[in-house]
């Protein structure tokens, strides 16, 4: 900052205020004044700084406003583009006879699973429950399940063993000694 000091003491002399903040602002501050301004004073600097963003935050929003929806749109264009109808029509026509086949195959697994149960003496009425993505994966799940019955099965026979004994007739009946089967069968019949 170079000031001319008489010239100050000549506008202060004057009382002439206006004067002198036109030579001060005008006339003395120099290239770099400003920089040690805001470093010196904080007052300034909160005032610089907020002047700045009023700047920065207008440059912003004329660059939004002028730039940003075409950037938007290029970018969605890139990610998304644009079918044609008939493309559209290829899809649906692909999806359908792709959702086809896998009806087909899922029926045809069906069928295998079926005839797989009835060999292993399995029931077939929730045989759709049991299915996998394969023929093999399949049968693995339908075997697994075969063993969870079979266990439970055996598990009913003992627990039946357990509580009446390993005779057929009830403990306290008095037993039987038939060995024919129409004799079985008529001695039960005698006995209900």
């Amino acid at each position: 900052m170079k000031i001319n000091l008489d010239k100050l003491k000549e506008l202060v002399e004057s009382g002439d205020v206006s004067a002198i903040e036109k030579h001060v602002l005008e006339e003395s501050l120099e290239k770099g004044d400003l920089s040690l301004a805001v470093k010196a004073n904080k007052d300034i600097k909160s005032e610089f700084e907020s002047e700045r963003d009023k700047y920065h935050s207008k440059a912003l929003e004329t660059w939004k406003s002028n730039n940003l929806e075409t950037l938007i749109d290029e970018e969605v264009n890139k990610r998304n583009p644009e079918k044609t109808p008939e493309q559209i029509e290829i899809e649906k026509l692909r999806k359908e006879i792709e959702d086809e086949r896998k009806g087909r195959e899922r029926e045809t697994l069906k069928t295998k699973a079926i005839e797989y149960a009835t060999e292993q003496g399995l029931p077939t009425k929730f045989i759709e429950r049991f299915l996998a993505e394969d023929e093999e994966s399949t049968k693995v799940t339908l075997g697994e399940y075969k063993a969870e019955l079979d266990a439970f099965v055996q598990t009913q026979v003992d627990s039946k063993f357990k509580d009446l004994g390993r005779d057929i007739d009830k403990p306290g009946e008095g037993g039987s000694t038939v060995t024919n089967l129409s004799e079985l069968a008529s001695a039960a019949n005698i006995r209900k």
